[in-house]
């Protein structure tokens, strides 16, 4: 029989071979590490749910991980990226376009709430709201990329039509 060793045990099993100057460092990173080993499990349980007994696929009740699944898998981003801590450009534009995809679905998640899907603040959710609009005003390229990612949340069952209306209201420089 497996024994498992519980996540405190592995923490002190670890910290005990860090030099303390390097204690503040190593425990932040440990913290977001199981953080995010934590939502990677209960993600996979989600998708493991989502089949019904007959293996038909059900509709995602949820709508925040249903944009974060759907818009992860056009990517091909590991949902698992999108929830660490990391600050690469791919992975960081990829969160942004989750949490602005979130923010304007037809049922009301405040800022809080979509950040606890990513792992974040409210102010970093706003940070990629306010970013991404601004972005669109000024990018043609980057418009019609958002474009065609409304389009696939669309056809993957997804109500788009709060983000088209934002989206008519941004003032675009040609």
């Amino acid at each position: 029989m497996r024994t498992f060793i519980s996540l405190k045990e592995k923490y002190n099993d670890i910290m005990q071979h860090v030099i303390a100057e390097k204690r503040n460092y190593v425990h932040e990173k440990l913290i977001n590490l199981f953080e995010t080993m934590i939502q990677q499990q209960v993600d996979e349980f989600k998708i493991q749910l989502e089949n019904d007994e007959d293996g038909n696929k059900r509709r995602f009740e949820d709508a925040l991980l249903a944009v974060r699944e759907i818009i992860c898998k056009y990517y091909n981003i590991p949902v698992s990226g999108v929830l660490a801590r990391n600050r690469v450009a791919e992975i960081n534009n990829v969160r942004q376009l989750c949490m602005w995809s979130s923010k304007y679905l037809t049922e009301y998640f405040s800022l809080n709430h979509i950040g606890s899907y990513y792992n974040r603040d409210h102010a970093t959710v706003l940070n990629a709201i306010r970013k991404l609009e601004n972005l669109y005003a000024v990018d043609v390229a980057f418009r019609s990329e958002l474009e065609r990612l409304l389009l696939h949340l669309q056809n993957e069952g997804i109500d788009v039509e709060e983000h088209f209306k934002m989206l008519s209201k941004i003032k675009v420089l040609k």
